[in-house]
């Protein structure tokens, strides 16, 4: 019995093995040359590495700008070299950059033309040591690192350098800029962007799916988010909604005798007060951020119809408003913005969005 139960293994292994051999491909390749291979394995993940260091060069420089000329719109500012730098930390998973000496300590990736670093004879390629008297800090995002040892003093600063071999010190006059950082995702391919109070955030699909001056505008639209502190607003309005609602959960308990309602009413008041005023948030960091946009330079006419674009990929957005206005919305009021930077630009007027007059202004959020 025992050798019939293995002919019988036997015989299905090898009833499968030539059931495989017969769906194997029937055609005749040319081999692979192994060193090929290898040789383009290492052209692709030298191609990967270029990519990134041309997108962190576009997104900062491009950040970098917009922070600057924005200034007098944000509540507290840092001082700026006006360059793109780059560490270890800024390509995770790319091994070309270690290959190609990419280290912990942050290095100049370039030097926007005319900057404070370019006046102080910064050059690319250099590691940068310290900054005043701040050491600049290994194995964090580089740009993150040179940011906290600026600090927010206007003067002038030591900038200590390793150039090759050799370490100096050259002096820079920083601009002043928002004290926001630029925090890129770029694993995240989704197409999107936000802002956390302190920071914007880039996700890797929105920075491939925008174009340099539509790259601007939604930089700037977070950026507005920012300086006009919508986040700390919806986040007063989240809590509010909670206490609210837990006084609720406490009520509808007590007269059913003490039974529990899970929290369910506080959860529903946060969600309800975080999303109060939220289109009009958006709303609001459109037309701030085409200010800002204007200010630093770029082209503004062709800035709405960056919606019909964003509609052509979330059709939901042409007709439901959600915590966005709709895209039809946002380009008509865009035109609408658009239209009234050009006639101040025209008239030599400052380049500051309109206030509301402080008896028509809407309170930002509920009173906690």
């Amino acid at each position: 019995m025992r050798q019939a139960h293995y002919l019988s293994h036997a015989g299905i292994a090898v009833g499968v093995g030539l059931l495989l051999a017969s769906c194997a491909p029937t055609t005749q390749r040319p081999g692979t040359d192994p060193a090929k291979v290898e040789a383009e394995r290492a052209a692709q993940k030298k191609l990967v590495f270029e990519k990134r260091q041309q997108e962190l060069t576009r997104l900062q420089f491009t950040f970098s700008r917009l922070v600057t000329a924005a200034a007098p719109l944000c509540p507290e500012k840092v001082a700026s070299l006006g360059m793109a730098v780059h560490s270890r930390a800024d390509y995770v998973g790319i091994e070309a950059a270690e290959d190609a000496g990419i280290g912990g300590r942050p290095m100049v990736l370039a030097v926007i033309p005319g900057g404070p670093a370019d006046r102080a004879g910064i050059k690319v390629g250099d590691e940068l040591l310290s900054i005043g008297p701040e050491e600049v800090s290994r194995f964090r995002m580089a740009q993150r690192s040179v940011r906290n040892a600026m600090g927010s003093d206007p003067g002038p600063r030591a900038v200590k350098v390793k150039r090759g071999d050799t370490e100096m010190v050259l002096t820079a006059q920083p601009d002043m800029a928002c004290a926001y950082t630029l925090d890129y995702q770029p694993r995240d391919n989704v197409i999107n962007a936000y802002a956390d109070g302190s920071a914007v955030l880039i996700t890797g699909g929105m920075a491939r799916f925008a174009e340099n001056d539509e790259l601007a505008l939604v930089m700037a639209h977070e950026i507005a988010h920012n300086a006009r502190d919508h986040v700390a607003s919806k986040r007063a309005g989240a809590i509010t909604g909670m206490i609210l609602g837990s006084i609720l959960d406490g009520l509808v308990g007590a007269l059913a005798g003490g039974a529990s309602t899970g929290g369910a009413f506080g959860r529903m008041g946060e969600q309800a007060g975080g999303g109060v005023y939220s289109q009009d948030y958006e709303a609001e960091a459109d037309y701030v951020g085409l200010y800002i946009m204007a200010r630093a330079g770029y082209a503004i006419d062709g800035a709405p119809t960056f919606w019909r674009k964003m509609a052509e990929v979330n059709p939901d957005a042409i007709s439901r408003a959600y915590s966005h206005p709709t895209t039809p919305e946002r380009l008509v009021a865009m035109d609408a913005a658009v239209a009234e930077i050009k006639a101040k630009l025209a008239a030599g007027q400052p380049l500051a969005p309109n206030e509301k007059a402080a008896a028509e202004a809407v309170p930002t959020s509920p009173a906690p």
